[in-house]
């Protein structure tokens, strides 16, 4: 396995450090809550920031690190705004150009969702770290709650169009991590609900998130199986 790896992503993050933490593996975590990884910069050869909350944040989430530096063996990149809650509000948004099943297939809605995909703060903060760092990198994405989307993704189902989504999801998070020399790494499928789009509630069970650099409860998020399942999949991808 690798030696040292760098885990970069926001809350959804916490998961995975209350996984790893049960493996005494060589890790270091930086996360920041929210948006809050669009708040980083290049700067003297690392990805960092001027501003006193995010570095506090960034600290306390590290165990006293404020920068991100190219000494990592390999790069994890999870969550940040890359799931397919970015296909589905696509789908919503486009409604007046056409229905969700039927925008799944068609040109238009493929270019907008690489769009969505290339903006969202996962690929954004992969670019970032490509100019300070050229050790493998893998982008995990931010799972789906099961109560979200709830009516969307049933129509999707019952059109029989809900798979065709999450393939084109990932042939397109797949491209985009590609053409900056990293892997992305689906959601573990034992992790999904039936239409393959959610989250089973069980992994959403006794939730966590970072509060204070430390995880705490929050129904939100994913819990610690979940954490081990992103685990297993990133480490056997590096």
């Amino acid at each position: 396995m690798t030696k040292r790896l760098c885990f970069i992503g926001d809350s959804h993050l916490a998961c995975i450090r209350k996984a790893w933490d049960e493996t005494s593996a060589d890790a270091t975590f930086f996360a920041l809550p929210g948006r809050g990884m669009a708040r980083i910069e290049v700067r003297d050869g690392t990805l960092s920031s001027g501003n006193p909350d995010v570095v506090r944040t960034l600290k306390l989430v590290s165990g006293g690190l404020e920068r991100i530096d190219a000494a990592y063996d390999a790069y994890v990149l999870h969550a940040m705004h890359l799931g397919t809650a970015v296909a589905l509000t696509l789908l919503r948004d486009m409604r007046e150009v056409g229905a969700p099943a039927a925008l799944v297939g068609r040109a238009d809605f493929r270019a907008a969702l690489r769009d969505g995909i290339e903006s969202s703060i996962a690929v954004t903060t992969l670019r970032k770290l490509r100019a300070i760092a050229r050790a493998p990198a893998v982008v995990s994405p931010t799972p789906l709650a099961d109560t979200q989307f709830a009516a969307l993704r049933a129509s999707l189902v019952e059109r029989g169009a809900a798979a065709a989504l999450a393939r084109l999801f990932a042939e397109e998070c797949e491209a985009v991590c590609a053409s900056l020399d990293a892997r992305f790494v689906p959601q573990p499928p034992e992790t999904l609900d039936a239409d393959g789009l959610a989250t089973r509630a069980e992994y959403a069970r006794d939730a966590v998130r970072f509060a204070d650099g430390k995880p705490s409860q929050d129904s939100s998020h994913m819990n610690a199986r979940y954490g081990a399942r992103v685990v297993a999949a990133v480490t056997a991808a590096l």
